[in-house]
Parts: C-alpha cells; structure tokens; sequence
C-alpha cells in the first residue's frame, strides 16, 4: 500500500543535507525510517534511489580478476602456504577449516607436494571432519584413485 509520509519534503531535505555533510549512514536512516514508520511513499523511494544508487557490478572484470589470481602461481603458492601453516593452530576448529581448505584447494587449483607431511598429521586429528578432510586432500595429490578403507 502505498502512503504519503507526513513532513515527507522536511525528510528528504534532512537527508540531502546529511548526505552533503558525509554522513550518508544518517540519512539514510531517516529515510528508510520513514518507510517504517509511515509505510511506502513513492518520493521517499525515488530519494533513496537517488542518493544511493546501486550501481550494477562489472561482472566480467570481477570474474577476469579472480580468474587471474587463480592463474597466478605467487598467489596459488602463499595461499597453500597460509593454509598449511594453520593445519598447526592450537584450536580444532582453525585445523579443521584449514585442512577443508588445503584439501579443496589441492583438489581444483593446485599440486603441492608440501601439504603431504602436514594432512598426514591432520589425518590423526581426533576430529573425524578433519580426518576425512585430510585424506581427501592426500588423494588429490595422487594422480591414481585411492579407495576408502
């Protein structure tokens, strides 16, 4: 149901002058406060598509730039690296994250012959996720199948 909002114009013009200050999360408040406590109103709508447009992502340069960093074997090699030097973290849970990490990572970007020794001591955790995290991992770096016992 659309309304029209009592001293509408009195908040939009607050708005445009919080704005202009560089206070933009106030204004936005007093308008989108409006919107509860008055219900929809068309020019407070338009207001805050004005004032805070949503400009629609580039998404061919966001994929481009996660595919270069994919492709990129600096970033593969010190993401491993950030990975395996967590399997070591005093808390089960950092392991446990860390282990699916190194794992999903060794499974779809990369082959590194250094996660061997740190997944085969996850694979000991006395977490079972990690366990079967860790097993996943050291089969990814096999190039033949290795079934589950």
């Amino acid at each position: 149901m659309r309304s029209v909002s009592p001293r509408r114009d009195e908040r939009i013009a607050e708005a445009r002058r919080l704005v202009a200050a560089g206070e933009e999360a106030a204004a936005w408040e007093v308008l989108v406060n409006d919107r509860y406590d008055h219900g929809i109103d068309e020019q407070i709508d338009a207001e805050l598509r004005r004032l805070f447009p949503v400009a629609p992502p580039d998404v061919a340069a966001t994929l481009a730039g996660y595919q270069q960093q994919l492709d990129d074997p600096d970033d593969k090699a010190e993401t491993m690296a950030f990975f395996l030097r967590n399997l070591g973290h005093p808390d089960p849970v950092v392991q446990e994250h860390m282990t699916i990490c190194a794992a999903r990572a060794l499974d779809k970007y990369v082959h590194d012959d250094r996660a061997v020794e740190p997944l085969a001591r996850m694979a000991s955790s006395p977490t079972p996720n990690t366990r079967g995290w860790a097993v996943e991992g050291l089969a990814a770096l096999t190039d033949d199948f290795v079934p589950v016992a």
